[in-house]
């Protein structure tokens, strides 16, 4: 698996009723996929059904290990 993690500050303004309210936030992405070499087939159907709750748990646990260094 190739995972890259990437870490942006996002600012900008929402609107709120009859206001413009700002935001700031800080967003983590996870582009989990397979080894960039694959020359075959990335993905059929049975490969994303067994790829996907995978990548969800890999996502769940590297969205933890970044929340720990933010957090320090």
């Amino acid at each position: 698996l190739n995972v890259i993690t990437n870490v942006n500050r996002v600012t900008g303004e929402l609107p709120m009723q009859d206001r413009m309210s700002p935001f700031d936030r800080i967003v983590v992405g996870f582009d989990i996929n397979t080894f960039q070499g694959n020359v075959d087939t990335r993905f059929n159907p049975e490969a994303i059904a067994e790829f996907y709750p995978k990548a969800v748990n890999l996502r769940t646990e590297l969205f933890s290990q970044v929340k720990e260094l933010v957090d320090e």
